[in-house]
């Protein structure tokens, strides 16, 4: 018996995004005044000022101030992750940990690819250094001088997760080392596919870990933060389609369940 080919073409960023907020808690306006000033570890200034009307202006570096529109969502007292696009250039996101109670920010900038990219996995490899076809900078930063910073984890390492995003939206993860991790989709746009993957994880507080993913097969990022304690994932999908190049970017929310848990070999 042969197996069927696929009746469609892999999904693109524009069919994941949607229907994937259904466990997000909404934006809040608790940044609406305020100015945060920081410096990076590679000595970057960093400069996020909030008007009073849920808009801000981003000024990285030596760049001008640049207008944008972020959202933000209380991840718990005192801790805030902040998305937004930049103002002229829309395969560039930024997402932003602030942490207003010890005075330190992790700043996670993503491009996405604006025209084709090696399509075998062995050439992008050689290429890039890595099998996904989007660039992300990690970048820690204080305006608190005793602030520590933020560290690199293993606190999801062997464990399995169901993540219910919406009634319709469905996936389990697997994080299997500290380099990779492996998806499936149960109901969404992905019913019946996973993949194996590159990814990042970094400690932000005690039960609190950010997780940042890479596809190889559409240049798709997720950058999430799963609160262990509350079993809730709060972040943002962001990509480009691999055909047309046109991005799509997204703030998303599930709700967690543990499946299981298992040790290296």
């Amino acid at each position: 018996m042969t197996e069927q080919a696929l009746p469609y073409a892999w999904p693109q960023i524009g069919d994941i995004v949607q229907n994937h907020d259904g466990g997000r808690p909404p934006p809040v306006d608790d940044l609406r005044g305020q100015a945060f000033d920081w410096t990076t570890d590679t000595h970057e200034r960093c400069r996020l000022v909030f008007d009073g009307k849920g808009q801000a202006t981003w000024q990285f570096a030596d760049t001008p101030p640049q207008p944008v529109a972020p959202e933000v969502f209380a991840v718990r007292p005192g801790l805030y992750f902040v998305d937004f696009i930049a103002a002229h250039d829309r395969h560039c996101s930024h997402s932003l940990v602030l942490d207003v109670r010890q005075g330190r920010a992790l700043h996670i900038e993503v491009h996405a690819p604006a025209q084709d990219v090696p399509a075998g996995l062995l050439e992008r490899i050689a290429q890039r250094g890595s099998w996904s076809a989007v660039d992300v900078v990690f970048r820690q930063g204080r305006w608190a001088e005793a602030a520590p910073a933020f560290t690199r984890t293993t606190a999801l390492v062997g464990q399995h997760y169901r993540y219910r995003y919406s009634d319709t939206h469905v996936y389990d993860h697997i994080y299997l080392s500290p380099r990779y991790y492996s998806w499936f989709c149960h109901h969404g746009p992905d019913a019946g596919l996973g993949d194996f993957e590159e990814c990042d994880y970094l400690l932000i507080a005690p039960g609190l870990v950010l997780v940042c993913w890479r596809e190889k097969l559409i240049p798709c990022v997720g950058v999430t933060i799963e609160d262990l304690d509350a079993m809730r994932s709060i972040g943002k999908i962001f990509g480009a389609d691999a055909y047309t190049h046109e991005t799509a970017n997204r703030t998303v929310g599930a709700e967690m369940s543990l499946v299981a848990t298992f040790s290296s070999p």
